[in-house]
């Protein structure tokens, strides 16, 4: 085995270039920084230098043009045995290519076919000692779960030798026992509430297992649903505290929606629980957007969804309610139609929690008490909380109907 140390652009095309060139089967390019590393589906990172360790190997066992996958998981397989074996972590994999450790992402896997070979490529945070706010969540490194330093040789020794062996076990062995295994070792095969970006949409449901070809199937309300690709997350209601930031990220999508629609937007509210200062929520903003006729979608739709919201719910069955979302941040876009009564009820709502603190508190508590338990679906979690809505409304009207004069 070739090993190449190296600060470089990507590991990647590094060995991609090696192999064009003739390296063998496991010639291997390590570093401890990269600026142009290759994610899943292309998506580039930059590293900080010392902290990570990216290994790319060159690969050529005798299988067949559809074993990419199968091969990642194999590769899966062996940098969780490794972590395991160096430091004592015990990770779950996360369907098709994460190392998790609590929840959270310690280290990545990746498989390019280029013309001359497979590149096996891993990526292993492993010195991090803190990330930045918008990773703390969903991200992690072995220095924080160990609390030990120094841990790059004894992992990279493992890696290399367990990435080879796995790779030849499914070369002899054939892709049903790596499956096999993979189900064993991974919580996020069977039964798991997960939520799945595809391209352009998201589907959620419970996972129930692998079909023959290695693909993840999802039972949804509509039935099963195989994912080849897609971005899969474990379903949680997360409540966070207030964000005073709420406020200006909702000023955005107010003007974003105004540009968009022009005199089509006849009203728009911020709605929901990141609407009310001080209650706790889940960090998506919610817009109440009302239209002439949100059943003629023509009207408004395309102009919506050229300023990056997506149709995701048409629910003519409820005042004609239809859902847009967008990311970064977070948003639903609740549209109805202008006169509804829907529209005042939400509005009620939201102004009753502002000035009631009783209420709020009792809101807020019935939100975090949920937010504990297992969902099959954020709508579940909304049916849950119902009997408190209907509570906190009805004393609402009571005094809206109080204080109107004869």
């Amino acid at each position: 085995m070739r090993v190449w140390f190296r600060s470089t652009a990507s590991t990647m095309k590094d060995a991609a270039r090696l192999a064009a060139q003739g390296e063998p089967h496991g010639t291997t390019v390590i570093a401890d920084e990269q600026t142009a590393g290759i994610g899943r589906n292309g998506h580039s990172w930059h590293s900080e230098r010392g902290l990570g360790l990216y290994i790319s190997i060159i690969l050529r066992p005798s299988l067949p043009p559809d074993s990419l996958p199968v091969l990642t998981m194999a590769l899966g397989l062996a940098v969780q045995s490794a972590v395991k074996d160096a430091t004592g972590v015990e990770c779950d994999l996360r369907w098709p290519n994460d190392l998790l450790f609590e929840g959270r992402k310690v280290a990545g896997i990746m498989v390019q076919a280029t013309e001359s070979a497979l590149i096996g490529g891993v990526g292993i945070n492993v010195n991090h000692s803190e990330f930045p706010e918008e990773l703390r969540d969903v991200a992690t490194s072995l220095r924080i779960a160990t609390g030990r330093e120094h841990l790059k040789d004894q992992i990279l020794d493992r890696v290399l030798v367990n990435a080879l062996e796995w790779t030849e076990r499914l070369e002899q062995r054939g892709k049903q026992e790596i499956f096999a295994e993979f189900e064993r070792r991974s919580s996020y095969v069977h039964s798991k509430p997960v939520e799945v970006e595809l391209s352009g949409r998201t589907i959620e449901g419970t996972t129930a297992g692998l079909d023959a070809n290695g693909f993840l199937r999802v039972q949804t309300a509509a039935g099963i649903e195989t994912v080849i690709a897609g971005g899969v997350r474990e379903r949680q209601i997360r409540i966070v505290e207030y964000n005073t930031r709420w406020p200006e990220l909702y000023a955005a999508e107010d003007d974003r929606i105004r540009q968009a629609l022009g005199f089509r937007a006849v009203r728009i509210e911020h709605v929901g629980s990141t609407a009310v200062t001080g209650l706790v929520a889940k960090p998506v903003i919610d817009v109440l957007l009302a239209v002439a006729n949100s059943a003629d979608e023509g009207a408004y739709a395309d102009m919506l969804g050229g300023a990056g919201y997506t149709l995701r719910l048409r629910e003519p069955e409820w005042f004609e309610h239809r859902l847009f979302k967008r990311s970064d941040p977070e948003v639903n876009l609740h549209v109805f139609s202008t006169g509804c009564e829907e529209i005042e009820r939400i509005l009620l709502f939201r102004d009753w929690l502002r000035t009631n603190a009783p209420d709020r508190e009792l809101y807020a508590g019935t939100k975090q008490a949920l937010a504990q338990r297992s969902w099959d679906s954020v709508d579940a979690y909304a049916s849950a909380k119902s009997q408190t809505v209907r509570e906190i409304l009805n004393r609402a009207q009571a005094d809206a109907t109080k204080n109107v004069r004869p």
